[in-house]
């Protein structure tokens, strides 16, 4: 087995270091409460360490991940979160090159930027698709930590609020780094203007958990958020399941690799990044904090049915206590 693993597995041995560490750790930290006089390993210390090499798989798996996006971003196209497939395919000759998925399965996983002139794959969406997870039990997968979300609960912890004014945003966006974006910085005048949009668009606050605001913060750390396709458009796969599911390899053919190896960019296309933008909105739950009128007089509304809904539940209720009362104290009864 372990064979086979070396010849399939270009981290394999990376995995065997790590466990071997991971088992001395645990060696030390629990000798005081071995019994020193049985030699040897028993079944239960060894299930214990079995364990902790789950509990803790996630994290070697992101070394991983991370050693993929510093080659990805290292190939990046005009600092777009973008590798063009003529680079993403340029390392074949390695044998250990590791980014072998197709066009089209790269499409299915929404990883693929179709422009038709620079096709490329988008840095995020391909470490966060399942062509990236291992799955070490029948009941999980382990798949690279989505970076984004440490950046959205900032962003969620400073405002407060399910939603805030684009001046809030930007003011806390401009403040917050990550692995790849440095801070303080100034946003682009082009964001600004989208951030002012998105709140327009909701009556003067910006939803964060919305597919516009996921679009923008792609568009703020194109590295490490993902680009939100609109809901029904993807269906991703790991590769097992996109061959049995349309027949075809999920890895890609040396006539595809030959078709975009030998493209190359104009001057006016190595310069120019467009980053994708849709004005489709998708919230993930209603908000309620606009400051129209609108927003109050809905409010007042809803109080009024809420009220309503009450009145009419407490009739049948005062009713059924009544009749309750008149059988008597004989045998215990529950009103629900």
């Amino acid at each position: 087995m372990e064979e086979e693993l070396i010849e399939s597995c270009i981290v394999w041995f990376d995995a065997k270091l790590w466990v071997k560490d991971l088992r001395l750790t645990l060696d030390h930290t629990q000798y005081a409460a071995r019994n020193p006089f049985v030699p040897g390993y028993s079944f239960d210390h060894a299930a214990e360490v079995a364990q902790e090499v789950g509990h803790h798989f996630g994290a070697f798996q992101n070394l991983e991940c991370q050693a993929l996006k510093d080659k990805l971003v290292e190939m990046e196209h005009g600092g777009s979160g973008r590798v063009t497939l003529s680079k993403f395919y340029g390392g074949m000759e390695d044998r250990d090159w590791p980014f072998i998925e197709s066009p089209d399965y790269l499409r299915n996983l929404g990883a693929l930027d179709d422009d038709p002139n620079i096709p490329s794959v988008i840095i995020p969406n391909f470490l966060s698709s399942p062509s990236n997870c291992v799955a070490p039990s029948s009941f999980y997968s382990v798949c690279c930590i989505d970076e984004c979300e440490g950046l959205f609960s900032h962003v969620e912890h400073a405002v407060g609020e399910p939603y805030a004014t684009s001046v809030r945003v930007a003011e806390v966006i401009s403040s917050l780094e990550s692995d790849t974006v440095q801070a303080p910085r100034n946003l682009s005048s082009v964001q600004l203007v989208r951030l002012e949009e998105i709140a327009s668009f909701h009556g003067g606050r910006v939803p964060l958990h919305g597919r516009l605001f996921a679009q923008w913060m792609h568009h703020a750390y194109p590295r490490e958020c993902r680009f939100p396709h609109e809901s029904g458009t993807i269906n991703p796969l790991n590769q097992q399941e996109y061959t049995k599911l349309f027949g075809m390899d999920a890895e890609v053919s040396d006539d595809e690799i030959l078709n975009h190896v030998n493209k190359t960019l104009t001057p006016l296309q190595a310069k120019s990044v467009m980053l994708p933008w849709t004005s489709s909105e998708e919230l993930i739950a209603h908000h309620t904090g606009g400051s129209g009128v609108e927003s109050r007089t809905s409010s007042s509304i809803q109080v009024v049915v809420f009220l309503a809904a009450i009145l009419s539940a407490a009739f049948p209720l005062l009713h059924a206590s009544k009749r309750l009362s008149a059988i008597g104290d004989k045998q215990e009864r529950y009103l629900v």
